[in-house]
C-alpha cells in the first residue's frame, strides 16, 4: 500500500469515527423526554477501533410512544453516558490510535484537525459527565424516598429536593444550562404525577364515599405547595453562589417545565367537579311541583353523566384526548341543565314568604351557587331577602313595642 493510498484509508476511517462519536457527543436528557434513548444509546455502536460500551441496560420507552421519565433515569443517562464516553476516551488513547494521528498530522491530512477536536470533545465531554454525576448523585436518596413514601407525606420531602436542585445549578456549570435544569423539574412533576395516580387509584365516579373527593384534593394541594417551594427557592437561588461566582437566575419561564403538571391538574379540577354533584330537593307548599321539574332535570344529568363516567379511558392522564372530548360533550349538556335550572331557583326565591325559607333555598343547594348561571341568580334575587328581612325587622319592632 502506497502513502498516499494509507493516508486515504486512515482518513476514511477518522470521518466514520467522527459522525459517529458526535452521535454520542449530541446525545443530551432530552433524548428520554420521547424515550429514544435506549434506540439512541443501541444504534451508536463504534466500529474499526472505536465502540461505545454495551448499553444492555438503556432506559427504555414504550414501543415508541412518548414517555415521561423520572429524576432517577436522569441519574442513569448520565452514568451510562460517562460510561460510553471513557470507553471511546480509552480507544482514543490507544497505541495505534495515536499511530494513526501521528501519520496524519505528518502528511498534513485535512481530515487531522477534525480528528484532534474530535479527541478535545471527547475528553470535555467525560469531564462534564463527572462532573454532573458528582453534583447529581445527592438527589437520588431524595428521589427513592419520594418514591417510597405515601403521597401526603411527600410534602416534607420537596424542599430538600428543590435545594439539592439549587446546589446542582450553582455547583455545576455543566448543568447550568435552561434547557437541562427545565428537564430535571419536568422529571420531578413526571415523578409527583406518577406517585398521585397510585395514590387516588381508580377513579370511580358513581362512588358513594367521599375519599376519592379527599384524595384528589390532597393531591392538589401538595402540587401547589410544590409550586410555592420552587417560586421561593427560585427568588433565593442567588444565596447558593459563592461570593466570587456570578449569579445565573432562572430565567425560564415555569410553562415549560410544569406545563404536563398544570394539565394534570386542571384534570384533577374537572374530576373533582364530577365527584360533588348532590341531588336537591324542596319543601313548602309548591315544593311537589319543584321537585317534579327538578327531577326531570336530575334524570338528564345522570344520563349524561353516566354516559361519560363508564368510558374506558384513563381519566388521570392528560394526554387521554376522549376523556377531554367527553367532558366538553358533557359539559355542554351542564351548561343547559344550569339554565333550565336557575330558572326553578328563581322560582323557588320568589316563591319564598319569609326570610328563613329563603335561607333554606339557599342551604339546600349547596355548592352549585358556586356555579356562575346560579350565582347571577342568586345575586338578581337579593331583592327579596332584602324586602323579607326588612318586614321581619318592622314585625320585631311591633313586638317590642
Amino acid at each position: 500500500m502506497t502513502d498516499s493510498q494509507l493516508r486515504s484509508a486512515l482518513e476514511a476511517v477518522v470521518i466514520k469515527w467522527v459522525h459517529q462519536v458526535d452521535e454520542v457527543l449530541r446525545q443530551d436528557t432530552d433524548f428520554l423526554l420521547i424515550s429514544a434513548f435506549a434506540m439512541a444509546a443501541s444504534s451508536s455502536g463504534m466500529s474499526s477501533s472505536v465502540s461505545v460500551a454495551s448499553s444492555s441496560g438503556a432506559l427504555p420507552g414504550p414501543g415508541g410512544d412518548l414517555h415521561h421519565p423520572k429524576p432517577l433515569e436522569e441519574h442513569e443517562f448520565w452514568k451510562k453516558r460517562r460510561k460510553n464516553l471513557e470507553h471511546i476516551a480509552r480507544q482514543l488513547q490507544d497505541k495505534k490510535v495515536r499511530m494513526m494521528c501521528n501519520i496524519l498530522e505528518v502528511t498534513e491530512s485535512a481530515y487531522f484537525p477534525a480528528l484532534a477536536k474530535m479527541r478535545s470533545d471527547v475528553m470535555s465531554a467525560v469531564r462534564e459527565a463527572r462532573d454532573v454525576i458528582v453534583y447529581l448523585t445527592p438527589l437520588k436518596p431524595l428521589v427513592e424516598a419520594v418514591e417510597a413514601a405515601e403521597f401526603p407525606d411527600v410534602v416534607a420531602l420537596l424542599p430538600p429536593l428543590v435545594h439539592c436542585v439549587c446546589i446542582l445549578w450553582a455547583s455545576c456549570p455543566a448543568y447550568r444550562k435552561p434547557d437541562r435544569i427545565v428537564i430535571l423539574f419536568k422529571e420531578i412533576t413526571n415523578l409527583l404525577i406518577q406517585q398521585a395516580c397510585v395514590f387516588i387509584g381508580t377513579v370511580a365516579f358513581q362512588a358513594e364515599t367521599q375519599e376519592p373527593l379527599q384524595k384528589i384534593d390532597t393531591c392538589i394541594r401538595i402540587f401547589k405547595e410544590f409550586r410555592t417551594i420552587f417560586n421561593d427557592y427560585k427568588s433565593k437561588i442567588g444565596n447558593f453562589f459563592g461570593e466570587d461566582q456570578k449569579v445565573i437566575p432562572w430565567e425560564f419561564h415555569p410553562t415549560y417545565a410544569f406545563r404536563r403538571m398544570d394539565q394534570f391538574l386542571a384534570r384533577l379540577y374537572n374530576i373533582k367537579e364530577f365527584l360533588k354533584i348532590e341531588k336537591i330537593e324542596f319543601g313548602g307548599p309548591k315544593g311537589k311541583t319543584l321537585n317534579v321539574r327538578m327531577s326531570a332535570i336530575y334524570s338528564e344529568f345522570n344520563e349524561a353523566y353516566t354516559a361519560f363516567s363508564i368510558g374506558t379511558y384513563d381519566c388521570l392522564n392528560p394526554a387521554e384526548l376522549e376523556f377531554d372530548h367527553g367532558h366538553d360533550v358533557f359539559r355542554a349538556k351542564v351548561t343547559e341543565l344550569e339554565q333550565r335550572l336557575s330558572l326553578i331557583v328563581s322560582h323557588a326565591l320568589q316563591e319564598s314568604l319569609t326570610a328563613e325559607s329563603f335561607f333554606k333555598v339557599i342551604e339546600l343547594l349547596g355548592t352549585i351557587v358556586d356555579r356562575a348561571i346560579l350565582k347571577a341568580e342568586l345575586f338578581s334575587s337579593m331583592p327579596i331577602i332584602f324586602g323579607l328581612l326588612k318586614e321581619e325587622l318592622e314585625v320585631a319592632k311591633i313586638v317590642k313595642s
